[in-house]
Formats: C-alpha cells, sequence, structure tokens
C-alpha cells in the first residue's frame, strides 16, 4: 500500500464510523479530507483538512475535488450519500465502485425485491396493497418504508387497524412516499457478505445474527454476530450459485456488499442488502481471519481503481481458515 503514499482522499460524511476509515489512510500516508454540512462532524476531527460542503450539493463537491485535487473519493455506511457519491465521481471523474443503477437497487428494498424474484433468489413474501384493502393478507405483518435504514419507520402490525397506522408511519419515513408490507418473519437470522473485484463476485462468508426486542411493535435491533454461520454449507450449495447469478446480471464490478436474511429450512431468506461497508464492522473478522480489510480495499478502489493488487478470491475463506469470532451489541437505550 506504499504506492498510496501522498495521494488526496475525500471522505463524504464525517459520522462516527468514517473515523476508522480517516485513520487508516493516514496511516497508509494519504493526506485525508472530509467534507459535509456539519462543523463538529465526529471524523473532521482527524481529518488534515475539512470543508463545510453538503455531500448532496454534486456540483459544489466536484468544485472542491478540482481545486483541491483531490485523487479519489469514498463514504462509509450511510445508503443515502451513494447516489451522491456516484454522480460526484462521474462528474470529477474519479473512481466509482458502483453505478447509479446499482446504488437505485440496492437503496430501495422493493426494488432488491424485485431483482430476487427476477433472479430466483429466495426472499420474503410481499403484500399487495389490494391484499390489504379486501383483507386477505395474514398475521402478523412487517411495514417499512421502501428507502429508509437503521430500522427508522418499521412496525410489525396483527390486525387491520395497526396497519393503516404502520402505513403513515413507513410514508413519513420515506423519502418517495412508498411502502413495503411483508410476511413478518421470526427465527433465526444471518449476514452474509460478497465482495467484488474485476466483476467476480467473492463469497467472503456469513455469520448468524442474534436479535432483541427493545419494544413492541419495533423491529428487533441485533445483539451479537457469530461466525462462520452454521448455515454456510447450506448456503454454498443451495443459494451462493443464484446469488452470484444476479450480482453478475447486475453487472456488479467492484466494492463489499453484506445481505441480511432470514433462515428458513436451512436456507437464507434475503430481506435487504447494503452495497457499501457495514455499520457491524465485519471488516475486522476477515482482516484477522483472511488478510482482507474491507476498509483498505475500498480506499485503494478510490484512489487507483483496483480493489487490490492480489486475487483477494484466493484470500477468501468462510470458515475463516478454522477459526470462529463474535461480535456484540448490547442495547444501551429504548428504541423509538
Amino acid at each position: 500500500m506504499t504506492d498510496l503514499k501522498g495521494k488526496k482522499l475525500l471522505v463524504l460524511g464525517g459520522i462516527i464510523s468514517m473515523i476508522e476509515v480517516v485513520k487508516r489512510a493516514k496511516e497508509l500516508g494519504i493526506i485525508v479530507y472530509v467534507t459535509d454540512y456539519l462543523s463538529d462532524s465526529p471524523a473532521k476531527k482527524y481529518a488534515d483538512k475539512s470543508f463545510m460542503v453538503s455531500a448532496t450539493e454534486v456540483d459544489a463537491v466536484v468544485e472542491l475535488c478540482k481545486k483541491e485535487k483531490v485523487d479519489g473519493i469514498i463514504t462509509g455506511n450511510v445508503d443515502m450519500l451513494l447516489p451522491y457519491y456516484a454522480q460526484i465521481c462521474e462528474k470529477a471523474h474519479l473512481h466509482c465502485y458502483g453505478s447509479l443503477e446499482q446504488f437505485k437497487i440496492m437503496t430501495n428494498k422493493k426494488l432488491f425485491k424485485d431483482i430476487c424474484v427476477k433472479y430466483h433468489v429466495p426472499t420474503i413474501k410481499e403484500y399487495m396493497k389490494k391484499e390489504v384493502q379486501e383483507k386477505t393478507i395474514h398475521y402478523p405483518v412487517l411495514i417499512k418504508p421502501v428507502d429508509s435504514s437503521g430500522s427508522r419507520g418499521i412496525s410489525v402490525c396483527n390486525n387491520d387497524d395497526e396497519v393503516h397506522i404502520a402505513i403513515q408511519k413507513a410514508v413519513h419515513y420515506s423519502k418517495s412516499g412508498k411502502y413495503l408490507i411483508e410476511r413478518y418473519m421470526t427465527g433465526e437470522e444471518a449476514v452474509l457478505y460478497y465482495y467484488f473485484q474485476n466483476n467476480k463476485p467473492i463469497f467472503m462468508g456469513m455469520c448468524d445474527r442474534y436479535v432483541t426486542s427493545v419494544k413492541e411493535g419495533v423491529a428487533n435491533i441485533s445483539t451479537a454476530y457469530v461466525f462462520p454461520s452454521k448455515y454456510t454449507q447450506n448456503h454454498l450449495l443451495n443459494t451462493d450459485l443464484i446469488i452470484q447469478n444476479m450480482f453478475q446480471a447486475l453487472k456488479i464490478e467492484n466494492g463489499t456488499m453484506f445481505l441480511q436474511a432470514f433462515i428458513e429450512e436451512g436456507i437464507p431468506i434475503l430481506y435487504e442488502p447494503g452495497y457499501r461497508l457495514n455499520g457491524a464492522r465485519e471488516q475486522y473478522i476477515y482482516s484477522e481471519t483472511n488478510g482482507i480489510n474491507a476498509i483498505d480495499l475500498l480506499i485503494r478502489f478510490a484512489l487507483t481503481g483496483e480493489m487490490s493488487r492480489e486475487d483477494i478470491n484466493l484470500r477468501a475463506d468462510p470458515y475463516l481458515n478454522g477459526k470462529c469470532a463474535c461480535m456484540l451489541s448490547p442495547s444501551i437505550c429504548l428504541g423509538k
């Protein structure tokens, strides 16, 4: 990574999770800038230089890149910034690991569900508005915005009255004013991780996700992630190939992705993707066990257009080279 020394990296959004990106880039000798519309953004305190330009102001950020002679752009685990990131990179002629269309699909739960159905990837049953009107849905159901994240606007409903209230809540949290009604799933959960290099999807592994309820009628939140998942072999035998076929049909070339899933009859049933760094920070697990760190990969891609100088697939082992790991996420306050 010594070839990155002295290059200039612009970080879009200075949220707390980007501190580790800024620190890692500086360890590599990279000059790091951070920009957003907040003067007290946590990551700005660690940057070489910061700016008060919102990442949503595409043209203004492009001008900033030109003025400061930025070599690359990176953003973190905020879905809403991904489309802006793509537009900025295109206008500034800098490397972007995904396309605007790909980010639109991967940040919209309805579009992602439709893609899963098209390519025969297992996903959760969806109820149509007509079924709600005709009262033919089977309770309980989950109602959520199609384009929100962080469990905002999600409700679990057990009757018609609760559905109408939940729809209003979901619409409030949706930028597009749209929502999904799905079968409410319970039971075991898992997260699947894929990295991409030069058009090739690489299955990094999966973990079992343990959750807890903090408030009735609100979606469960994570408490622990255990690697590797006990369903890893089932996935490799039954769903890995069709998921990879879906990725290739979408022409996903580079980057990292996580897929949240329920487990039913031993098979992962997908419900939400993240074409970005994961807030659960699985990169540290794979860095320790496989020597592959997503932060390093995305920094290098931003500055050079390549994820790595070596073939990532040669290091990837979904069984962690015989090791195991756990990440804990204890709840410290009530959900809202």
